[in-house]
């Protein structure tokens, strides 16, 4: 069992400007259609869900207007759902080339990125749309998805105001010390390790111990609470470390009444059907 995380700056590679290459392959718009007749059959098609058709039609509107940053995302869309990932990848970076602080495009290029199995890109694509919208919860469910805890997406979060802004840059203490309150308010047996000695205080606790043991995840959950759990570790049912750490994020999440069911193997899980 184990969670990995990146807290690198976005690349240029993320945003790299292939849709320059693309735009030279667009389909060539027809001499008697209007670039708004070809955009309605684009539409049509799309709402039929016929996305070859959209994007033929999508494409010979942008290679007639190639300056439509909203319908480089509706190609995108039509590309994707065709199994072309490549070029919709290209399509919504052209689009962010055009309008680069849409957050719905850098979370649409997210999906797009995680779909090709470029799971290091498509993070810094959903963090970039939640740091932009951050009260949209689309990024920041697809961010958990990927592994983040609640606590890193907040700390990649921008400042809610002026005044946060200035108490992160000033380094108020009150800050950090509600949230050490808030980690003993919801923990209560670390109260009683600090009383017993065996830890100086909640701030030291949480370094050494509460991420390890995926408190931030909990909490998570809490936000979103779901009814069924799956504790996957090939060594759930062994006396190692690895088998104690399953077996306890098991037991907390029984604790939580949620139904917590036991696996060792992923055909166990792809056992399970769609739940």
């Amino acid at each position: 069992m184990g969670i990995g995380f990146s807290r690198q700056p976005i690349l240029s590679s993320t945003l790299r400007p292939l849709g320059r290459v693309l735009a030279g392959k667009l389909p060539t718009a027809s001499t008697t259609e209007t670039v708004e007749s070809l955009l309605d059959r684009g539409d049509r098609a799309r709402d039929a869900t016929d996305w070859s058709t959209a994007a033929a039609a999508y494409g010979q509107a942008l290679h007639a207007k190639p300056s439509l940053a909203h319908i480089w995302v509706q190609y995108g869309h039509a590309l994707k759902e065709s199994g072309n990932l490549a070029a919709a990848l290209g399509a919504y970076r052209r689009a962010l080339e055009l309008k680069p602080d849409d957050a719905d495009t850098h979370l649409q290029l997210g999906h797009a990125l995680k779909l090709s199995g470029q799971y290091r890109d498509a993070g810094l694509a959903y963090l970039r749309s939640y740091q932009m919208a951050p009260s949209v919860l689309h990024a920041r469910t697809e961010l958990i998805r990927l592994g983040w805890s609640s606590a890193e997406i907040a700390q990649s979060a921008p400042p809610a105001d002026a005044a946060a802004a200035a108490r992160k840059q000033q380094g108020d203490p009150a800050e950090p010390a509600a949230r050490l309150r808030d980690y003993l308010q919801r923990n209560a047996d670390v109260a009683e390790l600090i009383r017993r000695g065996f830890v100086d205080d909640a701030a030291q606790h949480h370094r050494l111990y509460g991420y390890r043991e995926g408190r931030d995840i909990l909490d998570s959950l809490a936000e979103r609470p779901p009814v069924r759990a799956f504790v996957l570790c090939p060594s759930n049912f062994k006396r190692c470390g690895i088998g104690e750490h399953a077996r306890y994020i098991a037991q907390c999440l029984e604790s939580m009444d949620y139904e917590v069911i036991r696996l060792r193997t992923t055909t166990e899980l792809l056992a399970c059907g769609e739940v």
